[in-house]
């Protein structure tokens, strides 16, 4: 995946968590006050979020279930 910054230009790759081999993302979004901040869920409603534009993904459910930090 990357991050594109449309006044640069600049396109900056972005690495994703290790998923299960059977899941896949269903929903992506940006932060739109502070772009270093990423969401993610997959279709087995694992939810992962980045703080640091990629650099790490905590997860914060596990087939739709919270997992405390």
């Amino acid at each position: 995946m990357f991050q594109f910054n449309l006044s640069s230009k600049e396109k900056k790759e972005i690495k994703l968590p290790t998923l299960d081999k059977e899941d896949t993302i269903s929903y992506i979004a940006q932060n739109p006050t502070d772009t270093s901040g990423i969401i993610l869920a997959t279709f087995k409603k694992d939810i992962y979020i980045s703080e640091d534009i990629g650099a790490k993904w905590p997860q914060i459910a596990d087939k739709g279930n919270g997992i405390s930090k």
